[in-house]
């Protein structure tokens, strides 16, 4: 140390221990306030938003005919609201259910939805990390996401992500497993708030002084 120069402090160097969830959202908030990137105990990963949106990416990926995906799409992606959704599908199916015998192309002339088919054609071959990382930039996500605000956190969210994709690669690689989006689906419905912890991000953490004796312990298991 004495040989080297002093290296800058960086928020990823600094970890808060605090006493309460309450005092949690207390500290996080007032570092936000100044711009300082944190990073928190989050519920489970699934119910971000953000988060479904790449995953409901995924699942359009797996089946482009899905019209529950192709709405979800629409509504996150497009802005529609669910009653305007609804009524055009059901629009739809009325009018062309008996004038044509492939009546159920909904959607498929979308311009939204022709340039995901075109952009995700190109990922089907490649490994879920790739798949998730590959969706995120192409379909410029983060830019998307941030309109709805909370942009920093949102990033971090959508940083997360990667790398649980990561780990659900390298878990299935230590158990000889095949990856699969379904199976990357249900392990992110799986992770326990405690294990999103993106402790690779370059954010200030946040712990109570038990979530951190619990994260040491895992790590010293680990």
């Amino acid at each position: 140390k004495q040989d080297e120069s002093p290296v800058p402090i960086e928020p990823i160097d600094i970890a808060i221990l605090a006493r309460t969830n309450s005092d949690i959202k207390d500290i996080v908030k007032a570092l936000r306030k100044y711009g300082v990137p944190v990073s928190e105990p989050e519920d489970a990963i699934m119910q971000r938003i953000e988060v479904q949106l790449v995953v409901t990416l995924l699942q359009y990926m797996q089946n482009p005919s899905n019209k529950h995906v192709i709405a979800d799409i629409m509504r996150m992606m497009c802005g529609e609201c669910t009653s305007d959704i609804l009524k055009d599908r059901i629009e739809y199916v009325a009018k062309y259910k008996e004038e044509t015998g492939d009546w159920d192309q909904w959607k498929h002339d979308d311009e939204v939805i022709n340039e995901l088919l075109r952009k995700t054609a190109r990922f089907k071959h490649l490994s879920i990390p790739e798949m998730v990382k590959g969706l995120i930039y192409e379909c410029n996500i983060p830019a998307l996401t941030s309109r709805w605000g909370e942009g920093r956190i949102r990033q971090q969210n959508l940083s997360t992500l990667q790398h649980l994709a990561d780990d659900y690669d390298e878990m299935c690689l230590q158990m000889g497993l095949g990856t699969s989006i379904s199976g990357f689906i249900y392990y992110l419905n799986s992770v326990e708030p405690d294990k999103e912890k993106d402790n690779q991000s370059n954010t200030v953490k946040v712990f109570t002084y038990h979530g951190c004796k619990i994260k040491r312990a895992a790590l010293l298991k680990g």
